[in-house]
């Protein structure tokens, strides 16, 4: 351990503060021996008057201040500075057994997600964006105690949260996913997200190395920018394990042709809508379906496993079961230095001297009167 300062209000105000504090103890001090001075010169030129007399609390002109009252103004605003500008002990703390799990899920929010003909671990029918908000509800579930990180994609990538172990936050997420307006697209790649989970994964194993992590990546597999696509092999040597979810049918379906994008809530509620996305080369309403070598290709990029959610099949703990032992609690040591505050002292002796002065001003106020 070893002492050191630690700002209330962060380095720039917390030193405004006690700079304000300072200069007001000093100007108590300062002022104070002005105005003594200046009444020992009078008691000087009337020393033949009083030859035996002394000054009866060596007060000052303009004010009923005493060198007692002085000291203890002066030490409280200095106990003041002092508590603001907070000295602490740093202190370091080693912690084992940790939840060393990072779970990073990427979920595909083009419009093409809107589609109507997904299933999951039901025969209802529902769109392709609820089908996949269920199963990150579902991997939730799986890890407890993990760390969590939500990334959406359409025509851009975005991070919308990165790593915590707020579980709740993810499932929110989950239940608040929109689809990117079809009136704006402009077109979708299934490797849109690969350069944020590149980012995302490298600070995450930078900090910590020993982390496990698992990639989950939900989509349709569908792509429309007519690009060659990036190979998600580069992942390799961030990803533990991961898996690629396929939601959808194969037969397909039409879609909703939207200004503003579909959210979850709005899919499960939707009715039949007369306005579809048009196939720009028959002009008839255009069907998307399921690619499944799209997805598949994916997961053996990232040494990962593929599997269709339908009317039977959900994500559950069998699907990882053969795995699963290295995402429980594993014996890493992590180090952590962090500060402990040593106000209590100054703020023990602030009081006091605070009671004291206040006992002193109320003597003097019933005097006067």
């Amino acid at each position: 351990m070893n002492l050191i300062l630690h700002p209330l209000f962060g380095w720039v105000v917390s030193s405004l503060i006690a700079l304000v504090l300072i200069g007001l103890a000093i100007f108590e001090i300062v002022s104070y021996i002005c105005d003594f001075r200046d009444v020992r010169g009078q008691e000087r030129s009337r020393s033949d008057q009083a030859q035996d007399g002394k000054p009866e609390s060596a007060q000052a002109r303009f004010t009923d201040a005493t060198v007692g009252s002085i000291i203890r103004r002066s030490l409280l605003c200095l106990l003041l500075a002092a508590t603001v500008m907070t000295p602490s002990l740093r202190s370091q703390v080693t912690t084992r057994a940790v939840n060393a799990t990072d779970v990073f899920i990427a979920v595909d929010t083009t419009g093409s997600m809107a589609v109507r003909d997904a299933n999951y671990a039901s025969p209802d029918t529902i769109s392709r964006l609820e089908a996949a908000s269920k199963a990150v509800k579902d991997i939730v579930r799986l890890y407890p105690d993990a760390s969590f990180s939500a990334i959406h994609f359409d025509s851009t990538s975005n991070a919308d949260l990165p790593l915590t172990p707020d579980s709740h936050a993810i499932t929110q997420w989950a239940d608040t996913l929109r689809t990117e307006p079809t009136a704006i697209s402009q077109g979708s790649g299934l490797d849109t997200p690969l350069n944020t989970l590149i980012t995302s994964m490298k600070s995450t194993l930078a900090a910590h190395p020993h982390d496990t992590i698992i990639l989950y990546y939900i989509s349709d597999g569908e792509t429309t920018n007519g690009q060659v696509r990036s190979t998600f092999s580069v992942l390799r040597k961030y990803v533990t394990t991961g898996e690629v979810i396929g939601v959808g049918s194969r037969q397909g379906g039409k879609i909703p042709n939207t200004k503003l994008g579909l959210t979850v809530k709005d899919l499960a509620s939707q009715n039949e809508t007369n306005s579809w996305v048009k196939d720009p080369a028959t002009k008839q309403d255009g069907l998307s379906s399921l690619n499944e070598a799209n997805l598949k290709a994916i997961a053996d990029e990232i040494s990962g496993t593929y599997m269709h959610t339908g009317t039977t099949k959900k994500i559950s703990l069998a699907d990882i079961k053969q795995k699963s032992g290295r995402f429980r609690i594993q014996p890493v040591t992590r180090k952590y230095k962090h500060p402990i505050p040593l106000i209590w002292p100054l703020v023990i002796a602030f009081f006091l001297i605070f009671a004291w002065e206040a006992g002193a001003w109320i003597v003097t106020s019933r005097r006067l009167l």
